[in-house]
Parts: C-alpha cells; structure tokens; sequence
C-alpha cells in the first residue's frame, strides 16, 4: 500500500457487509427470523463475498452489494420509529399523506414484471430497479426489496401484504437523514451565482480548464504535468457536482499551485479530486470506494463519474 499525501491506495476495492443494526427477531413479524436470516446471511452476503472474490459478473455483484446495505440499514421494531420529521414534511406536501405515496408506490410495484426495486429519490419520485441496473448517481431516499426472496417465505404469493407492512419497520429518523444532505445539496444549487458573479466567485470555471468528459481531462492534466520541472507537481482533475444544474462541463483541471491560490474553499464549492497526474506518481484516479489508485492499466480511459 503506497501513501499520496494522506490519500490511501489500494490495487482493489473491498466491499464490505454493513451489520445489521438490529437483533435478527427484532422486525417480527413484519419480516421473520427466517427470512432476515436467508436474505441477510444467506443472498447478501454472497454479493460482497463474490464480488471481492473477482467470481461473477463484478456489476452485478456490486450493485447487490450496495442496494443490500441501503435497504438493511433503513429498519427497526415494529412500530418504533414515528412518521416525523423532514421526511414526513415532504412527503406530505407532494403526496398530502404516507397512504397516498403507499398507494402510489404500490400502484407502480405491482405492474413490475420479474425482479427489482422500488424506490424514492431525493424529489420523492417513485422509481424503479430492473434486476440489479443500479448506477452511483441515483439518490435513494427509501428502498424496497421486490425480490421475491424478499417476501415469499413470509407472504408466500401475497406480495402486494409485504408492501403495506413493510412500512411498520421503517425508521424514518434514518430515511430522514438520507434526505437532508440532499436537500442541503439542492439548495447550494439555487443559491448559486450566476453569469460574470458566478466567474469571480467560482475560479475554477474557467473554460480553458473545463472538459466533457474523463479521458479527454486525464490527457490535458497529462500534458500539463510534462511541462513542469518538479516531478512532485500535480495536474489534479477535478468533477464539478453542479455542473449539470449550472449548464457548465464537468471535469475540471488545474495545476496544483492554481487550486490552492486561487479557490482554497474548492471543496465548498462543490468540487471532488477525481484524480492527478504528476511525473512522480504518474496516472492516480480516485475509486468509487474513495480510494486514490495508481492507473497502471490505464482504466481511466472507462472512468466517467
């Protein structure tokens, strides 16, 4: 394991299964002893086991892994938690109620042929995932398991009982705080500035740094890091998480001197390092696990996000 500047490497991503924050009786009889075995022990945790073992489609894998910690982490006893909050807040001013999103998101899951997942997005729009097509850019708020592992020993064929009790183990404290750094994101989108304001408050956009797409900013940060004379110097590549909202590109590169004189608050501005590259470290891009690697296979090329 090599060491850049505080950001650790690793030549692969682990994926690990978040504990269950719950006794394994403890969603009775809403989801039984059985089932939360089966399902936690038994299905989900073979995605990460396989996933980190490199057996299987590695997509597949990982997204069964991801949507399993989502939708484990969001429960608790029977009737404990209470509809409030920020969560209850918005779903009754775009539903007028809990029964009504219920009978919405039911109305959506029932038509689903095969296996899949509904879920609430950070506007409360009901969604749904195919099998496991999941992506990194979906923001979901809360999640139902449509397998039918998810249900069938408990409910045998009534899948549409699951559905109504499933909302009696909710923690909406949870859901809640999915919600509101989402929010929080939203609203930095609104309030920024706009126009000439925008280009003096928000250095970093400047056109002449601004590209499309991975590659094509990982050959400009390339080009950069020949001309210096320092092997340490970096060519960072930054993504812009506005970008869409503010109608700019999304790859952003600058010289390490350019980022820290002229935007030191970048992270505030809505910026993450996706990667460097320096004549000393050569090509480093960031995992979705965090995690800084050294680009030896030049898989940068395939890295978009």
């Amino acid at each position: 394991m090599k060491n850049f500047n505080n950001f650790l490497t690793e030549s692969k991503i682990t994926l690990v299964q978040e504990k269950l924050q719950y006794s394994m009786t403890a969603l009775e009889p809403v989801t039984s002893r059985a089932t939360l075995d089966y399902h936690f022990n038994g299905l989900a945790s073979k995605y990460v086991e396989r996933y980190n073992k490199g057996e299987g489609d590695p997509d597949f894998n990982f997204a069964g892994a991801v949507l399993h910690n989502i939708f484990f982490a969001q429960f608790t006893e029977p009737f404990k938690s209470k509809f409030g909050g920020t969560i209850k807040e918005k779903i009754e001013a775009k539903y007028s109620s809990l029964a009504n999103l219920q009978d919405e998101i039911e109305k959506v899951a029932m038509k689903i042929q095969g296996s899949g997942w509904i879920y609430l997005d950070d506007k409360l729009n009901i969604k749904i995932i195919h099998n496991h097509e999941y992506n990194s850019n979906m923001k979901i708020v809360l999640l139902i398991d449509w397998w039918e592992h998810a249900w069938a020993l408990d409910y045998k064929a009534d899948k549409k009982k699951y559905l109504k009790t499933i909302y009696n183990i909710i923690d909406w404290t949870v859901i809640s705080n999915r919600l509101i750094p989402m929010l929080k994101e939203e609203s930095e989108v609104d309030a920024m500035p706009t126009g000439d304001e925008a280009k003096v408050t928000n250095p970093l956009k400047n056109p002449a740094n601004l590209f499309n797409d991975f590659p094509e900013a990982q050959q400009a940060a390339t080009k950069i890091s020949m001309t210096k004379t320092a092997p340490d110097d970096r060519a960072y590549i930054l993504h812009y998480k506005h970008a869409s909202q503010s109608g700019t590109k999304p790859f952003v590169v600058v010289y390490n001197k350019t980022l820290l004189s002229q935007a030191p608050d970048w992270e505030q501005h809505g910026y993450l390092i996706k990667g460097w590259v320096s004549q000393k470290d050569g090509k480093v891009i960031r995992t979705d696990d965090g995690q800084y690697v050294k680009d030896d296979n030049d898989q940068g090329r395939e890295y978009t996000r």
